[in-house]
């Protein structure tokens, strides 16, 4: 009977011992600061910070690489990625910073002049812990976004393509007459 008993409570020890915990590791928390910057010139640059947590109490981390598809108004915008190490220490928060030149046609018309668009991003943060080891954090924020566009900027931008078209029809009425003058 002690036999049993000594067994039994051998086997328990030894199924809570083989049990570990489950270790914490870096969870995504918010994207904070996103700017568009202008987008009423032919580029401009997107940037925001990308915040992760690190509850453990010991586990440092090196943050080693950030990519996200960007996505504005439901089109690609393309892929921002931040390849600069950081620090990540026990306890605390990291802020993340990516930016991105980004082309404002892609994902607005020329005649639109909205005053907030959604921004999806949709990422892996990359991690090196003290010991070498790669791990990854899966991460995705949506957001609306309120835009800064310059009207000055904007019907400039819109001045400029139609004195282009006019020259470029110019051109070609010039190229019309040229050719019928060779032919007679």
């Amino acid at each position: 009977m002690n036999k049993i008993i000594l067994s039994i409570l051998l086997l328990v020890c030894t199924i809570f011992t083989a049990c570990k915990q489950k270790e914490e590791g870096p969870e995504f928390k918010t994207v904070t600061d996103i700017d568009l910057g202008n987008i009423g010139k032919k580029s401009s640059k997107f940037s925001c910070n990308v915040v992760f947590t690190n509850p453990a109490d010991k586990a440092k981390y090196t943050v080693k690489l950030i990519m996200a598809d960007l996505t504005i108004n439901g089109k690609d915008a393309g892929t921002p990625i931040n390849d600069k190490e950081l620090d990540f220490y026990p306890r605390s928060e990291c802020k993340v910073p990516i930016s991105f030149q980004i082309t404002p046609n892609d994902f607005i018309g020329d005649d639109d002049s909205p005053k907030s668009l959604p921004v999806t991003l949709n990422g892996t943060l990359t991690l090196v812990d003290e010991k070498g080891k790669e791990i990854k954090v899966d991460f995705k924020h949506s957001e609306s976004v309120a835009v800064h566009i310059k009207k000055e900027e904007k019907a400039e931008r819109k001045l400029n393509k139609e004195e282009e078209k006019a020259e470029k029809r110019a051109r070609l009425l010039e190229l019309k007459k040229n050719k019928k003058r060779r032919i007679n």
